[in-house]
This record gives C-alpha cells, structure tokens and sequence, in this order.
C-alpha cells in the first residue's frame, strides 16, 4: 500500500475579451494554467486569486467555480504526493501592467490565447478538460 501526501492546491482560468491566460515554460516546453499550494490558514478561492497574481502577475476576481482534478506524483523529497488542484474562472480585476512574484525556479511566461489553441497545447489531459470546462462556462454566462 503506498503512502500518500495530501497537497491541496488552487487555480484559475482568466478570461480577457474573449481569450485566456495560459502561462508557458520555455525550459519544459509546457502550457499550463495558473495554480499552486494552498496556504495555513487561507481558503481555496484566496489561495487561487494569489497564485495567479503571483505566477501572472494580474489581480483577478472569481467568477465561477470550474472543477478540480487530482493527480499523483513523487516529489523530490523521494515521497508520493497526491494533488487535488481546484479551479476556479476568472476575470481581470483591472488592466494594470502585470508584476510577477515567481518562487526561485520558476520561469513562466504569460500568453494570451484562444480557448481552441490552449485545448490544442495544453500539456495534460486533465488540464484540457478544465480549458474545456471553462471554455463551456464562459460562453454559458
């Protein structure tokens, strides 16, 4: 039986005339949404809003709770984790000249994109799934 770690994490799809905010690695040639490790004491929205002003650099407002998905991976501690990321659809809370708070190792790079081409570069499956959900929401609201 393996041992999990439980690493609950947040999100969001950020959604701006009519395309959104994916963040790209050059190093990992990856697509990717904004997301990351909740904080003690922070719920999951305030762990998503701050992930994504850190990681993009763009404060944002909750729209709509998308979907969460879970996944497994060993961290470098040699230990299995087990991530469940929720996600949330996002618009700009204004249009101010993004300021990115990156943690040491980190290189994303900002894009904005079509719904379509993220679903086409998106790294992972799951990842899709939730560009497909938020694609679906935005064009039910």
């Amino acid at each position: 039986m393996t041992l999990y770690m439980h690493s609950p994490s947040a999100g969001g799809v950020v959604v701006h005339d009519g395309k959104l905010l994916a963040i790209t690695s050059a190093r990992r040639g990856t697509l990717d949404l904004p997301k990351g490790t909740i904080e003690p004491g922070e719920s999951i929205e305030q762990a998503a809003l701050r992930e994504v002003e850190e990681e993009t650099g763009y404060r944002t407002i909750i729209t709509d709770s998308l979907a969460s998905k879970t996944y497994d991976f060993d961290g470098r501690d040699g230990k299995r984790y087990r991530k469940t990321v929720s996600y949330f659809l996002m618009k700009l809370a204004d249009e101010h000249e993004p300021v990115k708070n990156l943690q040491e190792g980190e290189d994303f790079e900002n894009e904005w994109v079509s719904f379509d081409e993220a679903l086409m570069r998106a790294s992972f499956d799951d990842t899709k799934a939730i560009i497909q959900k938020a694609k679906e929401t935005h064009a039910a609201n």
